[in-house]
């Protein structure tokens, strides 16, 4: 018997009848975890820099290390590989958008071989930073929706800051007012 549960840093985790926690992976993408090296409970030592109630900490704690997925064809857009693993966050990104979101942001993987970042926020939102440009974008709600976006290849959503009237990703100009844009304001 399986049920969905929730920690407190609001990560869904599966919790086996035999009590064996591991997060809620949707299906379309766990076989490409499992040939990556991935079991529901693997668990592995954090960086000490990621604060333990950061949702950025139980992804780590289970995907650390692990190298999934390629770049190819997509639904969408291409596909991604992700480097699971903690990142020393970009001075000009993490503290920026962390305020502007209102909510510390973690990097948990470098995607798309190396040229991008995978932030997590407080509330267990994903966010996308380009190492490349100056483009931040919305991954999805939670973790698992990030995830599958990322290795199926679905199109994240540009995020503008204040100071910006438009933004580049997917080889498109996105300008403020576009309907593709992912509005941050609190």
């Amino acid at each position: 018997m399986r049920s969905i549960s929730s920690i407190a840093s609001r990560i869904a985790i599966i919790v086996a009848s035999d009590g064996v926690t591991s997060l809620d992976i949707p299906t379309s993408v766990r076989p490409m975890l499992v040939t990556a090296g991935w079991r529901p409970g693997r668990q592995i030592d954090v960086d000490v820099r990621v604060p333990p109630l950061h949702p950025a900490h139980r992804i780590l704690k289970e995907l650390g290390g692990l190298h999934v997925g390629r770049c190819g064809p997509g639904i969408e857009c291409t596909t991604s590989d992700l480097k699971f693993g903690f990142c020393e966050p970009d001075e000009e990104i993490g503290p920026v958008w962390s305020e502007l979101l209102g909510s510390e942001l973690v990097t948990i993987a470098e995607v798309h071989h190396q040229h991008g970042w995978l932030l997590v926020d407080a509330a267990a939102r994903c966010f996308g930073a380009s190492q490349i440009h100056d483009a931040f974008y919305y991954e999805g709600p939670d973790f698992g929706v990030a995830l599958e976006r990322l290795l199926i290849g679905r199109r994240a959503r540009p995020m503008l800051r204040p100071d910006q009237d438009q933004v580049e990703l997917y080889g498109e100009t996105f300008s403020r007012g576009h309907a593709a844009i992912f509005a941050h304001q609190q």
